[in-house]
């Protein structure tokens, strides 16, 4: 029906209207590979893409034209970061101070919370909480947009420890 209506190109997300907030899921690219077999117009696939080898997966599993990521970024934002087409895995604590740079840089500043949430999400490999419970902490009582300082005093203080710890 959206081709007949003039619909040139698909987006699918592969997965249930109840599935959202904690009930995600996994999407369903049995669904999005039908539909693609189904339709003329291009298809773009959106659902379970993490890291860089799931884009190529995607693709070969459901035949879609192009491959689109929302949360996967929010904790990978070098998802789509490749080098002569090999994934990339960019150490966490590079990843985050990076974009506390970019909030830096920004004329209109992002709101405190979400910059919190996103380095939580950016870090969530590196915060063992046995390891770093203190590091964890330290970031949940960083308050307002002015700790983005903060942020990167932390940031370097973890990257020291895990500088160590290989070490070790």
């Amino acid at each position: 029906m959206l081709e007949k209506a003039g619909a040139q190109m698909l987006t699918l997300h592969g997965r249930l209207r109840e599935q959202k907030g904690q009930l995600s899921g996994l999407a369903d690219w049995d669904h999005i590979k039908a539909v693609k077999q189904s339709v003329n117009v291009p298809v773009i696939s959106n659902g379970n893409i993490l890291y860089a080898e799931d884009i190529e997966r995607c693709f070969e599993e459901t035949g879609v034209d192009g491959v689109m990521a929302a949360e996967g970024h929010l904790y990978n934002p070098a998802l789509f970061c490749t080098d002569n087409n090999t994934a990339q895995h960019l150490p966490v604590v590079d990843l985050a101070k990076r974009y506390i740079e970019i909030c830096a840089s920004l004329k209109t500043r992002p709101v405190g919370g979400g910059v919190k949430s996103h380095i939580f999400k950016i870090l969530k490999p590196a915060l063992d909480v046995e390891k770093h419970l203190d590091i964890r902490n330290r970031i949940g009582a960083v308050d307002g947009i002015d700790g983005l300082n903060a942020y990167t005093a932390i940031l370097n203080d973890l990257e020291k420890r895990i500088q160590v710890s290989q070490l070790l």
